[in-house]
């Protein structure tokens, strides 16, 4: 079982008060690229009968970089999500400016989870010889249909590739990816919307009652709720960035281990 991630231990700028719930970036975020480079090996010995061309090469070497410079964006997301709503905009006069920095912030994180999942689906597809670039028709499967069906080439099943494929699709159903991506979809198709949280719906994030005194009675009234609502949403989001992180130790061991044997 991986430790829990440990916060960041720093005292500069006088945030001594805060630091311990500042995340620190992972330097095993590095397998990352360790784990594309074998996804590249795997399918040269595999299915390329000839060198594998330099810009395909450089297309794995990408999604590796890309896959651990996410995770790094997912920690800082959080860094900054938790900075924003107990330092920046901690008084209760900055109310309005919270609530557009959680909602900013909280969105931010849900595009990144996304686009990880996203690149994870592109590599392993890289490495069983599909291209995930490729614009697909509308009648035609999915990636995902094709990534499952290239499984079954008899080249791949001698590799037993099976369970990298069936650890995946756990990592993307489990219920923190569910949640995160659930959360991107509405974003980006409808505008995402807190039912349980009125407040944070486009509407009130900008209109601001004239009066001073109601300005101020609906801050100490909507503040507490918002830091309610802020630190719920921190502890899913640490809750995801484990997921990722379990994901990412997990599918680094299969894919080493099916490397080696290919040696």
């Amino acid at each position: 079982m991986r430790p829990p991630i440990e916060p960041m231990a720093r005292e500069e700028h006088g945030m001594k008060w805060i630091s311990h719930e500042l995340l620190m970036k992972e330097q095993a975020a590095e397998r990352w690229r360790l784990l594309s480079v074998f996804c590249l090996i795997i399918y040269g010995k595999t299915l390329s009968p000839i060198e594998v061309p330099r810009e395909r090469t450089d297309r794995f070497v990408r999604i590796g970089q890309e896959l651990e410079i996410l995770e790094h964006d997912l920690t800082e997301c959080i860094n900054e999500f938790t900075m924003a709503f107990r330092v920046y905009y901690s008084e209760l006069q900055d109310l309005e400016l919270k609530k557009f920095a959680v909602v900013y912030h909280a969105d931010n994180f849900f595009v990144r989870v996304h686009k990880l999942v996203e690149n994870t689906y592109g590599l392993l597809s890289l490495m069983v010889g599909l291209d995930p670039a490729r614009r697909r028709r509308r009648n035609e499967p999915s990636l995902r249909d094709d990534l499952r069906g290239k499984m079954r080439d008899p080249r791949l099943i001698q590799q037993n590739l099976g369970p990298i494929l069936v650890a995946v699709t756990v990592f993307e159903n489990s219920s923190a990816i569910r949640r995160s991506s659930k959360a991107r979809n509405l974003f980006v198709h409808l505008f995402r919307e807190e039912p349980k949280w009125p407040m944070l719906s486009p509407e009130r994030r900008f209109q601001e009652p004239e009066d001073p005194l109601a300005r101020d009675i609906r801050a100490i009234e909507q503040a507490p709720q918002l830091d309610e609502y802020a630190n719920e949403k921190r502890q899913e989001f640490v809750e995801t960035l484990e997921a990722i992180r379990r994901f990412r130790d997990e599918l680094f061991d299969q894919l080493h281990t099916t490397f080696q044997k290919l040696q």
